[in-house]
Parts: C-alpha cells; structure tokens; sequence
C-alpha cells in the first residue's frame, strides 16, 4: 500500500492506495472523498496525462512525495477524510473581517486563481451579464449560466464548465506543468481571452469599448489602457499618459467606454534571471479617476456640458464627493435617470497578484458591491475598506494591483462619481 496526496480545489486528501489496482480503484475511493462521480472525475499529475480506469497505478508513476489533483464537481456531500491537508495559499488574509453572506467565491481547480479573480471582478458589470445570456455557444455562454448558479447559491461554485470554455477558447490556458497540473497564467491574459469572446456580443452601445486616435488623425479601438511603470510615474494618470505616448506618434482618447480598464505593466523580462519579474515601484490610483486631460479637444468640448451639469447638480445637492469621503449607500439612493458619460470614473474592482514574477504566486479579487469592498481570494470572500484597497498600490511584498476596473456611473443607482477640482487641490 502507498499513501498519496490528492488535492481537490482547496482541499486534500491522503488516500491509501493499491498499485497492483486499477485506475478506477483510485477513483472509487476519491468519490467516497469528495462527492465527484467517478465517471466525472478527472485525475492529472500521473504519467501520460490524465489517470484512466483501465491502467495500472503500478504504471502512472505514483508517489508520496508527488501530489495528484482532482477536477470535477460533487454531486454528493462527501465524505469526512480522515485528514485534511492545509496549503499556505488556503489561508485567509489577515486583518480582514468575514462578511456576511453577501456574495460567493468559486473553487480553485488548481492554480485557477487567475481566471476566478478574472471573473469576480466583471460580475460588478450587471450589463456584461445580460449580454452573456443571448450568446448561443462558447466562453460567454459558460460565464452567463456561472453566474446564474452564483446567484442561485450561498455557496462556493465551481467554474469547471467556464474554465473549460476559456481552454477551448484559447489553448495555452490548457497548457501543464511537468507533474501535469495546470499551470498560472496572467489574469490580463485571460481578461483579454474574456474580451475576445464578449466583443462577438458588443451593439452600438459599448461597454468596454473606447477609441483612441493619433495625430494623423488615426482611429485605434481599445478594451484596456496600459498603466506604463517607470521611474518618474507614481500616479496612474500618469502612467495612462504615458502608455499612450508623446509626440506624432501619441494618442488621446477620442470616443470613451462605460467601463475603463486599466492594465498596470508591471512585469518586464529580466536577461539575467530569464524570468518576467514585476516591477514593485508604487504606483497609486484614486477613487475617482479623470481622463479629461486625456482625451481629445472635441472630445472635451462634447463633455464639458456634461461635466458643469453634474458639478451644479452635486453642489445643489451639497453632495460634491470629496476625496477619500465615505461613499453613500447606493441602495438608499433614489432612483433616477442615468448620468451621462462625463470622464469621471469610480473604481469598481481592482485584480492583484502577489509574487515577484509573473508565472507564480496569487490572484484575487476586489469588488465594490452596493458601497462596501469585497475580497475574493477564491472561495473565501470577507469585506475591506477603502484603505486596504488604496493599499494594492504597491507596499513592500504584499498584493499589488495589475488590472483595475472603473466605471462612469453606478449600475444601481446611474449617478456618476463627481471630484470637484477645487476640493481635490485643497485636499479637503
């Protein structure tokens, strides 16, 4: 008999194993484990790819020093294990209060985190999910019926079917280690993979979908600004700037989305160690983001009304958002006509990694939901503050933030963040 290790998600398990049986031996015991029908099961790390019923375990290279990982999903309560193994990367962030339940995390099917803070972070786009639900076949489908069981459960999900589609849509996310788990890929790659596949269901009214032109007067779409990191840069807007160049060559932003992307470029390829390491230099983002002195002179003469509109209507309201104020509870706010799109843009989500190169490390998510941040670290999801938000833009070795999401208006309640310029410069 040989004890081997088998992780499932977040969990694992030490299951004794005969290596005179077959396959389909090992897959028996793991349904009594864990609730995954054998027929369902997919076993990886062994010899020749995924584990069959019919070979020998004698012959898949078994060990207890090498660990095997299961995919599927529970149709039944499992079993309790006899023990259960604890992972570093299962703990949960220190300092942050468990939330009640109001929202779910999804099951790491091993080194998925990338993909799942992926899709937390656009399921704050209640647009993007009614979009999803006319797509026929394929990534977006997937998503679409993923959030449907988010929404239909307390309770952690698995993405397998989502995941699957992401593979199929793009075949490096299949790719495996040299134990045949899978490996950990960049969640901006996967965002673009995600993009790729819902800009097939885009209509006359965009959702991520903005336009940028030279000066030859040279249109260019975009679905994600790049954030360039260099010595000089400490504020986003600078590193926006700078991603879309100076001189001829340069770009401003001529048609602008409801929902702003921004990709920080924090790792570059480093000869001496051949690896993508990640820039740590802080890079700090607000709240409240504004792009109009991004954009395009027409771009600004058509915004300007907008902008004076809201200005007048927030201190009418005596509600001018100060920076680093408290937001006000959207769900109490009275329903209205929505703003309209005025450059301003309030951080909705934030993607953050933790390591130093690109290849490792770990991937979670932050969501502003009816004015509370969320944390999704996978299945564990707990309430942050603005603070520790502020904080992904890069302290020592903690995460910092690659991807930030920002929208032009609340989706519940259509009013648009508002910076009056005069309270930002005086720091009130």
């Amino acid at each position: 008999m040989l004890n081997i290790r088998v992780k499932w998600g977040k969990e694992a398990f030490e299951v004794p194993v005969d290596l005179s049986a077959p396959g389909a031996s090992l897959k028996a015991s793991l349904e009594k484990l864990t609730g995954v029908p054998a027929s369902r099961q997919k076993i990886m790390g062994v010899k020749g790819g995924s584990l069959r019923d019919d070979v020998l375990l004698s012959e898949v290279g078994l060990s207890e020093s090498k660990p095997l990982m299961l995919i599927g999903t529970a149709e039944t309560a499992p079993s309790k294990p006899t023990e259960v193994l604890q992972f570093a990367e299962d703990s949960t962030a220190q300092g942050h209060q468990e939330t009640e339940v109001m929202s779910n995390g999804l099951v790491n099917l091993g080194n998925t985190c990338y993909f799942n803070s992926v899709l937390q972070v656009l399921r704050v786009v209640p647009e993007l999910r009614k979009r999803l639900e006319s797509s026929p076949a394929g990534l977006a489908k997937a998503m679409s019926a993923l959030y449907k069981q988010l929404d239909s459960t307390r309770d952690k999900v698995s993405p397998t079917h989502a995941w699957a589609a992401l593979m199929a849509q793009n075949p490096q996310f299949a790719q495996t280690t040299d134990r045949g788990f899978p490996m950990q890929h960049d969640a901006q790659e996967a965002l673009s993979t995600v993009f790729s596949a819902v800009n097939e269901l885009e209509c006359e009214d965009p959702l991520f979908r903005g336009e940028t032109v030279n000066g030859a007067n040279q249109q260019e779409p975009f679905t994600m600004l790049r954030c360039m990191i260099a010595q000089d840069v400490q504020i986003l807007e600078a590193g926006i700037e700078r991603g879309l160049g100076t001189g001829a060559e340069g770009r401003k932003l001529s048609s602008l989305p409801q929902y702003l992307m921004v990709h920080m470029a924090r790792f570059a390829w480093r000869q001496d160690t051949n690896e993508n390491a990640k820039v740590l230099r802080p890079v700090s983002f607000p709240q409240v983001l504004d792009v109009f002195s991004l954009c395009t002179a027409d771009l600004q003469r058509q915004l300007e009304p907008a902008r004076t509109s809201l200005k007048q209507q927030r201190e009418s309201e005596g509600r001018i958002k100060k920076v680093g104020a408290p937001d006000t509870d959207p769900e109490s706010a009275p329903k209205r006509s929505p703003d309209p799109v005025s450059g301003w843009y309030e951080l909705a989500g934030v993607v953050s990694h933790k390591s130093r190169t690109l290849d490792s490390g770990h991937y979670i998510a932050w969501a502003k939901k009816a004015g509370r941040w969320l944390v999704f670290d996978d299945d564990k999801v707990a309430q942050v503050s603005e603070e520790d938000v502020s904080r992904l833009r890069g302290v020592g070795e903690a995460h910092i933030a690659l991807v930030l999401l920002y929208r032009c208006r609340d989706p519940i309640t259509g009013r648009a963040a508002v910076v009056d310029e005069r309270v930002a410069l005086s720091g009130a």
